[in-house]
């Protein structure tokens, strides 16, 4: 978590920005963006104010406290960051090929893989390595021992392998693709398991894990002396990743997770309960209808009076976490304001 004075706003499905009033006739859960004197910031005069505001109605009435409101937010000045992170529900698995395979009768061939993921770095140093090791059929009385053995038995025989292999068939599976000369060995990592979110609000409960992996395919058994942390010279294959291991985006569960962890900035009562029945001002807009959030990033400096003080500034954050047809709404609402292309896309950085 940055070191930042952050306030999340998380927008509801169908929100409509006002196009009247102030932040203190927001209905509850409106999110809106409103100018320096509290009138709403519109497409036609939001280029032309000093500073605006971003603010949501709330559905709990806190004593001394209105509309949940950012702090105010200047086009050029003090701004640090502005990007948007466009949510993913999908998360994908790692898929790596073995192919172009060349040997010969008679050869031990070795494919050792090694698995990285949170867990399972927690259970084994460096990585999960298991290797499976086949032997190419021997010649037959006169045939010519420079022959290549055929790559779709030798591949037959590694998913075989791989399959029935007790560590490594709970995280990988292979498959083969082709036929004859361009058999393949296909290596797919499997979907690990979700953690879910504790009854316990106050438990930092939501992760996902992700799995990668490396494979390293050479003749010869294994050996401990020799611990692969590279490709070895003595390859019998080419190994190519066609798809990365990746994160999913702006879920529900992870939106959920940021409500709890910025609740203390935006409120008086400063304190979430374990049991959901005692927290009177806590509540959660975020819905699992949404596939994904996009979330929107605007970190600046708060703006000092003008003179000499030997204070700090304190850098600030808003993060707007929306459905992608209301985040699409705002953010054309805010680059009139920070201008076209402003928010960088930052999606393929997480």
């Amino acid at each position: 978590m940055d070191f930042q004075k952050p306030i999340l706003f998380v927008v509801n499905a169908g929100n409509t920005l006002p196009t009247t009033g102030g932040p203190q006739n927001l209905a509850v859960d409106q999110f809106g963006v409103f100018r320096n004197d509290y009138s709403v910031a519109s497409a036609a005069n939001i280029a032309a104010s000093p500073y605006i505001y971003l603010a949501q109605g709330r559905d709990v009435t806190i004593p001394g406290l209105g509309s949940k409101r950012s702090d105010k937010l200047y086009a050029t000045r003090g701004v640090e960051a502005l990007y948007k992170i466009t949510g993913s529900a999908t998360a994908n698995v790692q898929i790596t090929t073995v192919g172009a395979i060349s040997a010969k009768c008679g050869e031990t061939l070795s494919l050792t893989l090694r698995l990285f993921s949170k867990y399972i770095d927690t259970a084994f140093f460096n990585g999960l390595t298991r290797t499976v090791t086949i032997q190419t059929p021997c010649c037959d009385c006169g045939d010519d021992t420079c022959a290549d053995v055929s790559d779709s038995d030798i591949v037959d025989d590694f998913v075989a392998a791989i399959n029935a292999e007790p560590m490594l068939s709970q995280f990988i599976t292979a498959t083969r693709t082709g036929t004859g000369e361009t058999s393949t060995i296909v290596l797919t990592g499997k979907a690990l398991t979700k953690y879910g979110n504790a009854c316990d609000l106050t438990a930092f409960s939501y992760e996902y894990d992700a799995m990668h992996f490396k494979a390293f395919a050479y003749r010869g058994p294994e050996t401990t002396q020799d611990y692969n942390t590279y490709d070895a010279c003595d390859v019998f294959a080419t190994v190519t990743t066609t798809q990365v291991a990746s994160y999913p985006t702006g879920t529900p569960d992870e939106i959920r997770q940021l409500e709890k962890n910025y609740f203390s900035y935006q409120t008086t009562y400063k304190d979430i309960f374990a049991s959901p029945t005692f927290n009177g001002s806590f509540s959660s807009n975020v819905s699992d209808s949404v596939a994904a959030y996009t979330t929107l990033y605007i970190k600046f400096f708060d703006v000092k009076n003008d003179g000499y003080s030997d204070e700090s500034r304190q850098e600030s954050m808003v993060i707007i976490a929306a459905p992608p047809t209301e985040a699409t709404a705002i953010l054309t609402r805010l680059e009139l304001f920070y201008g076209s292309g402003a928010f960088v896309d930052k999606t393929s950085n997480v």
